[in-house]
Order: C-alpha cells, then sequence, then structure tokens
C-alpha cells in the first residue's frame, strides 16, 4: 500500500511499436523480471524499502498513510528536481561528508556509546542487531517522520515526478535483409553453389564482416544446420542461410551479432549453457590448447572455468544470465576477447576469461580442498583455503548463502562454479561483483550498512587469531580510524556501498583485514617498494592477474619437485602435460 502512486496517469508509459513486442506469456514474465531487478538493485529503492519496513515493524505506517502521507519511489539514480523537494518535505536532507579533523572524536564517541551497549556481545550478531530495533539510522528516520508531516500528491508538481523506469529497448536485427546483406550472402555461395559443408567457408564472413572470431564457425554451422532442419552433414543453401540471417545479423555491430549467434531463440538474453558448444570449438580447434585433447575432463573443467568468468564479469544479479545491454556496458569486451584469440596462439596472453594459467592456478587451489574428491566443498574444506587464511565467521557467513547463491544443490555443498566466483572475488577486491559480494558478507543484518557492531565481531575472531599465532595485534579502534580515513564516509563508522564503489583500493584494505588473516597480515608488513616495482613491471595486470602469475609460478615449482619425487596424483596418466601446456 505504501508504494500505491494515487495518480497513475502521470507516469508515462514507453511508447513501443506491438509489432516488436513478443507478447508470449513467458516472455513478458521474463522482460518484467528483468526490469525489477534492475529497478530493485537501485540503492535509493532499496533504502525505501528498509525505511518502510521499519515504520511497519514500529506500527506508525499507517497512521502516516492516514494522514496523507505517501512514499514515491524514484528508480534515478541521480537527484531529481522531485527527489529533492521531496526529501525537504519529508524532513531529510542528504548528509554533508564531515571535515577530516572531526574524525577521531567522532569515531571515539561513537566508540565508546557502542562499548556502553550490548550490541558487541560474542553471541549471534543477528538477534543483537535486533535487541531493542533501534539505532542511529532508524531512530533519525522516525524523528523526522513524526515530526514533519509529508507531502500529499496534490502538493506535488506532476513535472517534479519521476517517471518508472523502463529500461532502454535493445532493438532486433531487421528481418529484412539489406541490399549490402544479400550482396555479401551471394558473394559467399558464389564458389558454393551447392551449399556449404565445411565451417571454414564461414570464417571470412565472420572475421571481416560481423566482427566475431573465426573459432565461433564450427558451432554456428552446426546450429545453423538444426535451424533449417538439416541432417548433420547436409550442406547449407542459400536460402536456409538467409532465412537464419534475417532478425540475427546487423553489420557493423559486432555485439549484436555474437549475443543473437549465442542465445536461443526464445530468450532475450544468453544462458551459460549457450556458450559451452562455443568454447568446447575453441577446445578443440585453438593451437595454445591442442595439448588438452588427451584430457576431456580437464577439457570440460576449462569450459566450465571460461564460463564462470564471463558470468562474473557480466551477471551482476547472479541469474546466470548476459543481456545485451550487460555485452555493450561492461569491460573487459569478451566479444573483443575471442576475436583476439584469432591472432594470438599462446592462449596465455589472453589473460581476460580465456587463459589457461588462470584455469590451471583456479582448479588446483580446488582441488587442493576438495579431499574426498566428490567435486564439492563444505565448511571444513573451505577453512582450509589459503592455509586457513578465513575466520570461521567469514566462512559461515559465506555458507549462509547471504552473498551469493550457491548453484550446488546440495545443502551445505559449494560447487566448483561457486567456488571460481569466491577465489576471484578474494583475490581482486575491486570490481563491481567483488565489492558487492563482501559487502554483503559483513552486512550481517542487511540493512544497507556496515557498522561498528558488525566489523567489531568479524575483527574479533582475527585479534583472537594472531594472538595465539604470536603477532603484534592491532587494536580495533585503530583499524576503525585507519580504514575512516581512507574511505570518509558521511557518518563516521557507517559504510554504504557507494563509499566502496567510490575507493576500491581501500575496499580491498577493509574487507581483507576484517575477514583474511594472511591479507591483515600482508597488509601490515607490505614493502610499499616491492609494490611500487609489480606495477611498474606490469602496469596493465590487475590484482587477479598478479596473483595468478605468482601462484602459477608456485604450483609449477612444486610439480617439478613432485615429479622428482614420482608424485603424479592430479595428472593422472596425463603426466606433466596438464602443466606443461603453459
Amino acid at each position: 500500500q505504501a508504494f500505491v502512486v494515487s495518480a497513475p496517469s502521470r507516469f508515462a508509459m514507453p511508447q513501443v511499436d506491438p509489432s516488436e513486442v513478443d507478447f508470449t506469456h513467458h516472455a513478458v514474465q521474463d522482460r518484467l523480471q528483468e526490469y525489477f531487478m534492475e529497478w530493485i538493485a537501485r540503492p535509493e529503492v532499496q533504502d525505501q524499502f528498509r525505511r518502510t519496513v521499519k515504520m511497519q515493524l514500529d506500527g506508525k505506517l499507517e497512521d502516516f498513510l492516514a494522514g496523507g502521507g505517501s512514499l514515491p519511489m524514484s528508480p534515478k539514480a541521480h537527484h531529481s528536481p522531485a527527489s529533492v523537494a521531496l526529501s525537504g518535505a519529508i524532513g531529510v536532507s542528504p548528509p554533508k561528508s564531515p571535515n577530516r579533523r572531526s574524525y577521531p572524536s567522532a569515531i571515539n564517541s561513537a566508540l565508546s556509546q557502542n562499548r556502553d551497549s550490548n550490541s558487541l556481545r560474542k553471541s549471534d550478531p543477528s538477534s543483537e542487531r535486533r535487541g531493542d530495533g533501534k539505532d542511529a539510522y532508524s531512530s533519525n528516520f522516525n524523528a523526522t517522520t513524526t515530526s514533519v508531516h509529508a507531502p500529499v500528491a496534490s502538493d506535488i508538481n506532476q513535472d517534479q515526478i519521476d517517471k518508472f523506469w523502463f529500461g532502454r529497448k535493445q532493438k532486433a536485427p531487421s528481418k529484412e535483409l539489406t541490399t549490402e546483406e544479400w550482396d555479401l550472402i551471394n558473394q559467399m555461395f558464389e564458389d558454393q553453389p551447392q551449399g556449404i559443408t565445411d565451417h571454414t567457408a564461414l570464417e571470412p564472413l565472420l572475421t571481416q564482416h560481423l566482427g566475431l572470431s573465426k573459432y565461433l564457425s564450427d558451432t554456428l554451422l552446426k546450429n545453423i544446420r538444426i535451424f533449417g532442419g538439416l541432417a548433420e552433414t547436409a550442406p547449407v543453401t542459400k536460402a536456409v542461410f538467409g532465412k537464419w540471417w534475417a532478425g540475427r545479423i546487423r553489420l557493423g555491430d559486432p555485439v549484436s551479432n555474437f549475443f543473437y549467434v549465442m542465445k536461443k531463440d526464445t530468450f532475450e538474453w544468453i544462458e551459460g549453457e549457450d556458450m559451452r558448444p562455443y568454447v568446447w570449438g575453441l577446445l578443440n580447434r585453438h593451437p595454445g590448447l591442442d595439448f588438452l585433447h588427451d584430457s576431456p575432463e580437464f577439457q570440460e573443467r576449462y569450459a566450465d572455468t571460461v564460463i564462470c568468468r564471463i558470468l562474473y564479469a557480466y551477471d551482476r544479479h547472479d541469474l546466470r544470465r548476459v543481456y545485451l545491454r550487460e555485452l555493450r556496458s561492461k569491460r573487459p569486451d569478451v566479444v573483443e576477447t575471442w576475436r583476439r584469440l584469432d591472432q594470438e596462439d599462446d592462449i596465455n596472453e589472453i589473460r581476460d576469461f580465456f587463459s589457461y594459467e588462470h584455469f590451471y592456478v583456479v582448479y588446483c587451489k580446488f582441488w587442493e580442498l576438495d579431499s574426498d574428491r566428490d567435486f564439492l566443498l563444505d565448511r571444513e574444506d573451505l577453512m582450509k583455503y589459503d592455509g586457513h587464511a578465513f575466520s570461521r565467521r567469514c566462512v559461515e557467513r559465506i555458507f549462509s548463502e547471504s552473498p551469493k547463491k550457491f548453484s550446488s544443490t546440495i545443502p551445505g555443498k559449494m560447487s566448483y562454479d561457486d567456488f571460481v566466483h569466491l577465489i576471484i572475488s578474494d583475490e581482486d577486491k575491486t570490481s563491481d561483483t567483488a565489492i558487492e559480494y563482501w559487502f554483503r558478507v559483513v552486512d550481517f543484518d542487511d540493512d544497507g550498512a556496515i557498522r561498528l557492531h558488525e566489523m567489531k565481531w568479524f575483527f574479533e575472531e582475527q585479534e583472537q587469531r594472531m594472538e595465539c599465532l604470536n603477532h603484534e595485534t592491532v587494536s580495533f579502534s585503530d583499524v576503525l580510524c585507519q580504514l575512516s580515513d581512507m574511505i570518509e564516509p558521511e557518518e563516521p563508522g557507517v559504510f554504504h556501498l557507494k563509499n566502496f564503489l567510490e575507493h576500491r583500493t581501500t575496499a580491498t584494505v577493509f574487507f581483507s583485514m576484517l575477514l583474511s588473516l594472511h591479507k591483515l597480515l600482508e597488509y601490515e608488513q607490505r614493502d610499499p617498494f616491492a609494490l611500487k616495482h609489480q606495477q611498474r613491471e606490469h602496469p596493465d595486470y590487475t590484482d587477479w592477474d598478479r596473483f595468478c602469475q605468482q601462484e602459477y609460478l608456485r604450483l609449477a615449482v612444486e610439480q617439478d619437485d613432485d615429479d622428482e619425487g614420482g608424485d603424479g596424483e592430479m595428472d593422472g596418466e596425463g603426466g606433466n602435460a596438464f602443466l606443461d601446456g603453459g
């Protein structure tokens, strides 16, 4: 009821050509779900939901609505005239950034108040957080909402109300072929009047005109045969190829071509499994992966890793889907990266998505933890990760599936795909996906902010572990002051997601200090000159690239030692092939 708008006519619907809309039930449902996920992920929408739920829990929502109040929901991220007017009317204004010099006193005050409360007990933090249901955030909101009358719809100008967000219209390629497109098709079939029987005949078209990789050609030819209802080895005629082209190909738009070539005709997104046959085409043909031809199990794991890395970069909502707009907006560009494989025989030179060395590091890390070889990890397995770097509280939060729901169907078990997501997030905390992941780990009460009691709860275990290992301990107040000076949150001791997105390098330090003992000690004992040397040596490397480079060298040395000792458990009959391919 709180989100019902009293004047629906003021929210203009987008102008859409009915001929371009798929009105089937599942298509409409999928599109609505896509729009809803985009909308609900916006920070201001989540904040409004939290405030409304808080008012309902306090028994004040009905009185608020009965008094003529309404809660406008603006899906726009920027401050429009409407949002400014509404925030002023409700009595809530965006807080100003505090002066840097005011931090120590403000933090000390917050710490002293926190010590006097019962929220830092060592019991379940979620129950502590809910003790009396009050904190600075909710108290401030309650005070403002009860003392100032909220605006009614009649008091607000029509021009001040933001329109609902319907997403950008991604127009599909035309089903009518242009003269230029027919000329290209005719030219391709001039030398093959009986039809195309070999996938190499598609490579010039893919690389020179469609902006795609030649390694897509074999799987593409199979899919065209399936589209035309042809036998497995039947030639593809010009008529069948022209029908397949219509509605899929747009000259001069490689990203669109990649999207419509790879996705299923019935969906408006690419699923992870849609990419698998194309990755297998790469495995079968790329010279840098020839050594894996006798190891199909490793080929399958390589394909899993490539798909997971692509989804990690593009699937922000954890739906195992990639939409066209995400392909256009995200970096690294998977379409361009796939094309680079055509000119590079060393697969390890393509660090984004396809590097064999990166896959080897991930797989070996998983293999070391999976002691019972069921290809699943439980809590005790993950506790061994990185030399027992994670605290138990961190592991429990990961297995609560609050940061990310596991793809494994077995409760309490993490699959290989889940581990790929975890290790990339752990070793490179500067990406949007990683920052959001670790933010959800620490924000155990899911209120959209990391507060002192949450930070303290995680850091307590770090302090205990440092004492047990005879390391010099770092006090929580020192850590808090240091992190606050680096991030400068609007409210001392309260960190929001946007703070970490604006300070990505500091986000790495923040989450490492709270969750990983090894990374905490590495930061405290860091050598700034060594870090600068690494950055100068490989300025284009990400944190993930540097980690994989170092780990691969370490694993190579260990493999050499194992070979001398006759231990080749993982390689089996393949011997050194799994490592030597790098």
